[in-house]
């Protein structure tokens, strides 16, 4: 990654002068072993108690947090965990109740595309594609962009070679959500710089777009156990505002192919559902539309209650006890049929979120319709970002073919 947020930075900095305060080399904050075992260490000498929290699997959401063993020679807390499985992975210690950063990276160390602080890749076919790229890395940044009265900051990626062909135009991934989420959790630009670099996806430009303005995608919490936010009305208008505005503002800003068979769009959860509905409603300028874990039920006016015979231990995740009403819902696109003529479109879901409730239902919609669709289901997940990552690594060779 060439260019990132000077705010990013600085915060990584003071991290690193927090956990620095000890004179001596800093020691690496983690250590991949030959098994994929992980030994993470941080020193600490005057700290009562330190843990780690790790995003693997353990617990809610992948939430482990585990206890380290003091050196009281050296003061330095470790522990090692795993073998974890090859993919991307976030971390951070906890002292004395305090949460930070592992260490911070060089600023060389952030221009060259390392890891940032609190990130790990266990190597291999799958965890590799989320590190950072051997060869050609594209660029990223910030713009500010008018988003229903607003003005909405975007995660913009630009392919390895985009300065260096002024002629050359690229297709367009549009993800509906949260940048922060999208670079923390997903590695986007790392995933996308390593796909395009072998060949596996088309080069293309990625923009990551925040759906709320100023009344929130959703609000408040339902009335009954295991569901998320109740979708306010502005939903619908954010879904259409994403086409309306964001789409030309892209187009007008930077060298895209600028017509329905180079833009795709997605996103996880409630706010990938809303990108979900605005590639629906919108196929004169989509030709792929897809969505992760889609939050269907997070639509206006669609949320039904229902006595759910899932085991909220086996099925962890938002909606366990509600469901669209798919009548409402269908009313809401009612230009997924046949004869948009989309070239994908795309569904995700893990086999162990209480979303395959919905899934069934909206792919029962798509059948009666007689659209076609591709559906994938991710044995043992949940809902999570690690399901998010296969999504999106499968869903990228499949656009702009």
């Amino acid at each position: 990654m060439k260019l990132f947020k000077p705010a990013l930075a600085v915060a990584c900095l003071l991290a690193g002068t927090i956990l620095s305060a000890q004179p001596g080399p800093q020691l690496p904050p983690h250590q991949i072993l030959p098994d994929n075992k992980v030994t993470f260490q941080i020193k600490a000498p005057q700290a009562a108690k330190v843990e780690l929290r790790g995003d693997w699997p353990g617990g809610l959401g992948g939430n482990t947090v585990v206890p380290m063993n003091k050196d009281e020679a050296s003061g330095v807390w470790s522990v090692t965990v795993g073998p974890l499985t090859s993919d991307a992975w976030n971390y951070n210690f906890i002292v004395d109740g305090v949460t930070m950063p592992p260490a911070a990276p060089s600023l060389a160390d952030l221009v060259s595309g390392a890891l940032p602080a609190g990130k790990l890749v266990i190597p291999g076919p799958f965890g590799s594609d989320f590190g950072p790229a051997k060869g050609a890395r594209g660029t990223v940044s910030y713009p500010y962009a008018p988003f229903r009265g607003l003005s909405k900051i975007l995660e913009v990626y630009l392919p390895a070679g985009y300065f260096e062909n002024p002629t050359q135009r690229y297709p367009v991934l549009y993800i509906s959500g949260y940048s922060n989420a999208w670079e923390s959790a997903v590695n986007l630009h790392f995933l996308l710089d390593n796909m395009i670099a072998s060949g596996r996806a088309k080069p293309m430009i990625a923009v990551v777009m925040d759906p709320n303005a100023t009344d929130p995608i959703s609000l408040g919490q339902t009335p009954y156990p295991g569901g998320g936010g109740v979708g306010a009305p502005g939903f619908i208008k954010s879904a259409q505002a994403e086409a309306d505005e964001i789409v030309p503002w892209v187009d007008k800003a930077y060298r895209t192919i600028a017509d329905r068979d180079h833009r795709a769009i997605t996103g996880f959860s409630s706010p990938g559902s809303l990108g979900f509905m605005a590639g629906a409603n919108n196929p004169d300028k989509f030709a792929y539309i897809a969505v992760f874990s889609g939050g269907f039920p997070t639509w206006p006016d669609v949320s039904v209650h229902i006595e759910s015979k899932l085991d909220p231990k086996q099925f962890s995740g938002p909606d366990l006890n509600r469901v669209p009403d798919m009548k409402v819902l269908g009313s809401e696109i009612p230009k997924l049929l046949p004869s948009a003529n989309f070239k994908l479109v795309y569904l995700s879901n893990g086999t162990n979120e209480p979303l395959v409730q919905t899934e069934a239902l909206v792919k029962k919609l798509l059948d009666d319709r007689g659209v076609k669709y591709t559906q994938v289901d991710l044995p043992g997940y949940t809902h999570e970002w690690r399901s998010v990552r296969y999504a999106l690594r499968d869903l990228l060779p499949r656009l702009f073919q």
